[in-house]
């Protein structure tokens, strides 16, 4: 039987017998140069997981977090999809794990009893573990927004390879700036930025009819930007407990599938969720303030403009011109 622990953002903790996977570990610290903050809050124990493998479905900082894996024994299993860009092995041993497996699309590991394929195209990949007769499938935000064309392929190839899918896990909500950071005369930011979440639920949607679970799960895309100027994305997101009553009106109003929410702690069994959060009895709006007064010295330092030194900012140029120019030639 497959158990679940939801751990925060795009983590789980997948439990198969006595075998424990943990997936896209982010529980410390920021991404992206401070700009995201997790939210909600991850599991309390995290410090004391201990997984037999972790799995990285792409390199993305809030899926690979350096911060979060320096946790984890370096003897940990790690896998990560082989991809046509080269280095991540090898940053991985800097970091001290040994036991790295770059895992080819399609074909499938055995951790323990656990069956693990995964299905990579450009730089994002998703997850198919089979644990005796269930198969969990982890689209994580690897289909969100990309190519229609790739999106059908893959779909089509998971419907060929795995038509009976028990478990859905898919990220609900958009995890960039763009085009909320795009301005132009006339344009209306919110309304747009809300089209761009419901374009996002619609996809949710469209996975879930197409392939069927037996339980379909949006997991929230869980951070919160804390520059004032952005803080108004984070009120946009379309709210993930409306997705039942959303896919019913618009998709399929005779539906079997069942639509699970969690949030970090909740734990899934035999398709049930047992809801250890205290987030289920508050609005969306009261957990942003909840955010806020948490962050409430990093909201400071955000929205502080820091100088930079005459030296600092040549580096800084420096830098820039290095890596534009080697992604240039890749």
């Amino acid at each position: 039987m497959i158990q679940l622990r939801y751990l925060s953002h795009s983590a789980f903790e997948i439990k198969c017998g006595d075998t424990c996977i943990i997936s896209d570990a982010w529980f410390d610290g920021p991404a992206y140069y401070g700009q995201w903050h997790l939210w909600p809050l991850p599991v309390k124990n995290y410090k004391s997981l201990k997984p037999n493998a972790i799995l990285i479905s792409h390199g993305h900082e809030d899926h690979l977090h350096i911060q979060t894996l320096k946790h984890f024994d370096r003897s940990t299993q790690i896998y990560f999809p082989f991809q046509w860009r080269a280095g991540v092995k090898e940053y991985l041993n800097h970091l001290g794990f040994e036991n790295i497996v770059e895992a080819v699309s399609f074909k499938t590991y055995h951790i323990n009893d656990v069956k693990v394929t995964y299905i990579s195209f450009s730089l994002e990949s998703l997850l198919v573990i089979e644990y005796k007769n269930e198969v969990l499938v982890n689209i994580n935000d690897a289909l969100n927004s990309n190519h229609e064309n790739a999106v059908d392929f893959i779909l089509k190839e998971l419907q060929k390879r795995w038509p009976k899918i028990d478990y859905l896990l898919s990220g609900w909500s958009g995890a960039s700036y763009f085009p909320n950071q795009v301005r132009y005369p006339g344009k209306n930011d919110v309304e747009i930025a809300k089209l761009r979440e419901q374009y996002f639920a619609n996809n949710f949607c469209k996975f879930t009819q197409i392939l069927q679970p037996k339980y379909s799960i949006p997991f929230a895309s869980g951070f919160v930007l804390l520059k004032k100027e952005n803080q108004w994305i984070n009120h946009v997101k379309f709210p993930r407990h409306k997705v039942e009553a959303y896919y019913k009106e618009h998709f399929d109003k005779e539906t079997k599938v069942q639509f699970i929410v969690p949030f970090p702690e909740d734990e899934i069994k035999l398709g049930q969720l047992k809801k250890v959060s205290y987030l289920h009895s508050i609005t969306e709006e009261e957990q942003y303030q909840l955010a806020y007064q948490h962050y409430a010295s990093e909201i400071i330092q955000a929205n502080t403009i820091p100088s930079l030194s005459d030296k600092e900012l040549q580096d800084l140029i420096a830098q820039l011109n290095h890596c534009m120019n080697f992604n240039k030639k890749i």
